[in-house]
């Protein structure tokens, strides 16, 4: 008996320590966001913006391509998306990264980056990370090549094959590719409560 409380003692002492270390863990990750955050501001990466409009964000991610040579961490990144609140704000950027399989898979190339810069994932939800006002996530998206991506592939198939095929007619395919998305939660939340005020308007005009 002695033994047995002795034994039950030593592992609530140890549970206590762990939870006492999580929970110091989680506040040192939560200040190390919120220095991030304070000090980014409305940056989103690198020298990409929120609320900038359509103009001026095509500037900034050809730029944010050309000075990271396609890559962010040594992953390519093949195309950079923005999309855009119905007053013209910039309120989610997508890095489109290399092509995937179809096959379900745990882990995703930016996985690393993303802990070495903004700390712990979110700890209620799986590749997800929130920082001040950026919502960042990481997953797979289904879109169309690049061009200067399709052209690079074609030429590393051509050194491989020593040739390619120009008869061949252009089809425009759709790719899984894995994405990294960067999220402004204020401007969202700006622009979902356009859409439904928008809403309300055509449907008092219909009335």
């Amino acid at each position: 008996m002695k033994y047995i409380l002795l034994i039950a003692a030593a592992v609530i002492c140890l549970a206590g320590c762990q939870s006492r270390a999580e929970k110091e863990a989680e506040e040192k990750d939560r200040l190390f966001k919120d220095s991030i955050a304070l000090a980014d501001g409305d940056r989103v990466l690198g020298n990409i913006r929120f609320g900038v409009n359509e103009k001026e964000f095509d500037v900034q991610q050809r730029q944010f391509l050309e000075e990271h040579n396609d890559s962010i961490y040594g992953h390519c990144v093949q195309r950079i998306e923005g999309d855009f609140t119905l007053q013209g704000k910039l309120y989610q950027v997508t890095f489109l990264g290399l092509e995937c399989q179809d096959l379900p898979v745990k882990e995703y190339p930016f996985r690393d980056f993303l802990t070495t810069k903004f700390g712990l994932e979110s700890s209620y939800a799986p590749n997800r990370w929130v920082v001040g006002d950026r919502i960042i996530s990481i997953g797979r998206k289904k879109t169309t090549m690049d061009l200067r991506y399709e052209l690079q592939n074609a030429y590393s198939r051509s050194l491989a094959s020593r040739f390619i095929e120009d008869d061949k007619p252009y089809e425009c395919k759709f790719y899984n590719f894995y994405a990294m998305y960067f999220v402004s939660d204020s401007l969202r939340s700006e622009n979902n409560r356009q859409i439904v005020e928008q809403r309300k308007k055509e449907e008092r005009r219909k009335e």
